[in-house]
């Protein structure tokens, strides 16, 4: 079963006439801020932007019970800008590990919940196995701590001799000359 993906972004839009912080969500917040200024006739700054995450209606519904004492109007705050960055920051992560952990217990291939994610199937299980998850390999096996190490050198002289290499060139010259020939016997002749 294919995971469904239905993502908007978290925003904070400062008013800058009087400093109020709007906590919204929105496919595209620029798209979103241009719009807002249109209507308000005011001058606005997009602050800040998630990236974008499926579970946002229930982010932005806590954000605004966290600063339920704050609220202006409707999802208008007077709210410090970086604590409410910081809560934005904190809720998307917490809400984003959860996620991850519920499609792995809901049975979801690691494949499929990576590429959900936008990460590496390695970060995946790596995360998965941080929190005490045993996630298993293509073949059935529990999956150990894949450790990042940097790929040997490739050594040409090695794998390939001087005369592979001259012979290669010298190929690739012919076809070149060939192409070329073509080119111009293509040029040369006048339409009739």
């Amino acid at each position: 079963m294919k995971i469904k993906r239905n993502t908007k972004a978290i925003y904070l839009i400062e008013n800058m006439e009087n400093g109020r912080i709007k906590i919204g969500v929105s496919d595209n917040p620029s798209k979103r801020i241009k719009s807002l200024m249109s209507q308000g006739g005011c001058l606005m700054t997009l602050r800040y932007e998630s990236h974008q995450i499926t579970n946002f209606s229930k982010i932005e519904s806590d954000l605004h019970s966290m600063f339920v004492e704050s609220r202006f109007v409707g999802e208008w705050f007077n709210i410090d800008l970086k604590e409410a960055k910081n809560a934005v920051k904190r809720l998307v992560k917490n809400r984003h590990d959860c996620l991850i952990i519920r499609h792995f217990e809901e049975g979801k291939p690691i494949g499929e919940i990576a590429k959900f994610n936008n990460v590496s199937r390695t970060a995946i299980v790596n995360y998965l196995l941080s929190k005490g998850f045993r996630p298993k390999d293509r073949n059935g096996k529990t999956a150990k701590k894949i450790v990042y190490k940097p790929a040997e050198p490739y050594n040409v002289e090695s794998s390939i001799s001087n005369d592979k290499i001259a012979k290669m060139v010298e190929l690739n010259n012919k076809k070149i000359a060939e192409k070329r020939s073509k080119i111009n016997k293509l040029k040369n002749e006048k339409p009739a």
